[in-house]
């Protein structure tokens, strides 16, 4: 109340006739993010992405980072209509160029590199004690080369790796590298960039194209969600509908920057964003504490709230609660804190 004056809400209400069942808004995931190639076209609405096979990657490439986001999300949940946008890298783009140095002295064992995803890309490399660094270095090559879902490609000259992302701008600069030497005998001085990616692409009329409702929409650059807060500000309270959701984004940075970005940067009732801090081990790992990729994070646990919001999906291993009804998913499940 300001001085005589009453401030009343907008209030949107549905009428229906006793009798009639009203159903749930079916629950719709958008993911946006960057394409390397493939049959989809910059910025336009894919719909309906299929819970079996593997559109993505004939849509968007599948070493994209929109493919590895669809992935995550398909991994976790199978059951929500899932709609997606690639979108080209920039012209002016730059990949992100990672550089290690193999050293020491080879002996029999096993050494083991990350590239990106604990989980989806490691590699264990076997060593010979006859084998010489730039063996090493090849084999590693050889590996990350055959893994063709992998955001990097791999070079070597003499045992100095390069790691090239195949997506330009600076959402690469998330991915985590990291050499573990283990028993083989050999050392890595140092994990660089060289440069760092830079140059995201254009996203203002990124979501021109998404229309009706999307609970969640997964957002790859966490570090621009300006245009992400505008959709979804204008869809908040919208008068005759009900347009509302959720926007998810993971933000990377040193500790003391995420306190900057995040008060008051992030304080938007739309934007869920889960905050991850760099590190840098010295020879050993470079990149985020939980080693996968920012964008995949995000698009996992949008996928697990989906979950918990569709009626009689199963979300006990991701719920705190331990009763037998709390088990399956529905919009009165919603308060329950995950694990």
């Amino acid at each position: 109340m300001s001085g005589s004056t009453i401030r009343q809400p907008s209030v949107t209400v549905s009428l229906t006739s006793a009798d009639q069942v009203v159903q749930n808004t079916p629950h719709r995931v958008l993911i946006v993010g960057q394409m390397i190639s493939g049959t989809a076209t910059t910025k336009e609405l894919q719909e309906n992405i299929a819970s079996s096979g593997a559109p993505e990657n004939d849509l968007f490439g599948e070493a994209s980072q929109i493919a590895a986001m669809i992935r995550g999300f398909k991994a976790i949940n199978k059951l929500t209509r899932l709609d997606a946008i690639g979108i080209d890298d920039h012209a002016s783009g730059v990949p992100r160029e990672v550089d290690f140095t193999i050293a020491g002295t080879p002996a029999a064992g096993t050494l083991t590199v990350v590239a990106g995803s604990e989980v989806n890309h490691s590699y264990a490399i076997t060593v010979a004690a006859t084998d010489t660094v730039t063996d090493v270095a090849d084999a590693i090559t050889t590996a990350i080369t055959a893994d063709t879902k992998c955001p990097f490609s791999c070079s070597n000259v003499a045992g100095a790796v390069t790691l090239l992302a195949k997506n330009d701008g600076l959402v690469a600069n998330d991915l985590g590298v990291e050499v573990l030497v283990g028993d083989s005998g050999c050392t890595v001085a140092a994990i660089t960039d060289n440069p760092a990616g830079s140059q995201d692409p254009t996203l203002t009329d990124a979501l021109d194209n998404a229309t009706g409702r999307y609970q969640g929409i997964v957002w790859a650059w966490g570090q621009d969600t300006s245009d992400l807060e505008t959709y979804l500000a204008a869809r908040w309270n919208a008068t005759d509908e009900v347009l509302d959701g959720v926007g998810f984004v993971v933000l990377q940075d040193t500790y003391a920057n995420l306190l900057t970005a995040l008060d008051p940067g992030y304080n938007d009732q739309n934007i869920v964003v889960f905050a991850e801090k760099n590190e840098d081990e010295t020879g050993i790992y470079l990149g985020p504490s939980m080693n996968e990729a920012s964008y995949v994070k995000a698009s996992m646990f949008a996928a697990i709230r989906a979950l918990r919001l569709t009626v009689d999906a199963a979300v006990g291993q991701y719920v705190t609660s331990s009763a037998s009804l709390d088990q399956f998913g529905g919009p009165a499940h919603a308060s329950l804190p995950y694990f």
